[in-house]
C-alpha cells in the first residue's frame, strides 16, 4: 500500500505477552516493555493505571496515550520511506465500559526514534473518521519524518483524546 511516492506499508504483529519486561514500579501499576518490531526498530510499551503507551524505534520519556483506559490492537502498520521505517500506526481500543459498548477506537500516529532523537507522537484520528487508515497513512508520510519531537502539536481529529 502507498499513499505517496516511495512510501509503502509493511505491518507487524504486537503482543504484549511476548514482550520482556525491563522495568516495573515498586509502588503502582507500571510497567515497561521491550517488544520485537521491525528488522533494528523495536517497539516499546508502557503500562500505567490501565492506559497504554507505544513507542517505536526508542524509548521516548513522554506517556502519550488516551485519558481512557485502553489497550493496543495486535497490528502495526509501518510506514515506510525508501524502506527505511518513519512512522508505525496503530489501533487503541477504548476499555471504559462506555466506550467497549460503543465499540470505540483511535488510530495513533507516532514518529518512528532514533537514537539520540525519540519519536513521539504525531497524531490521533477517532476510528470513526471517514477513510481513517487513509488519513493516517497520510498524516504518517507527511508529518512524521519532519515532525519536532518534543515542540509540534499533535493533531487530533475527532474524538480521539
Amino acid at each position: 500500500m502507498s499513499s505517496g511516492p516511495g512510501n509503502t506499508s509493511e505491518y507487524t504483529r504486537f503482543n504484549l505477552d511476548r514482550c520482556t519486561v525491563t522495568s516495573r514500579a515498586t509502588e503502582g501499576e507500571y510497567v515497561e516493555y521491550s517488544c520485537s518490531g521491525r528488522g533494528d526498530a523495536g517497539l516499546f510499551a508502557a503500562l500505567g493505571d490501565g492506559r497504554m503507551d507505544l513507542d517505536a524505534g526508542v524509548r521516548n520519556e513522554r506517556f502519550e496515550g488516551l485519558s481512557a483506559f485502553n489497550d493496543i490492537g495486535a497490528q502495526i502498520e509501518w510506514r515506510l520511506h525508501g524502506g527505511v521505517p518513519v512512522a508505525i500506526i496503530f489501533r487503541y481500543r477504548d476499555a471504559t465500559p462506555e466506550g467497549r459498548a460503543a465499540g470505540r477506537s483511535v488510530l495513533a500516529v507516532e514518529k518512528v526514534g532514533r537514537p539520540g532523537a525519540p519519536g513521539c507522537r504525531v497524531a490521533q484520528l477517532a476510528g470513526s473518521t471517514a477513510q481513517v487508515n487513509q488519513r493516517a497513512r497520510e498524516i504518517a508520510d507527511r508529518t512524521a519524518p519532519g515532525f519536532p519531537c518534543g515542540r509540534g502539536q499533535v493533531t487530533y481529529i475527532g474524538n480521539s483524546r
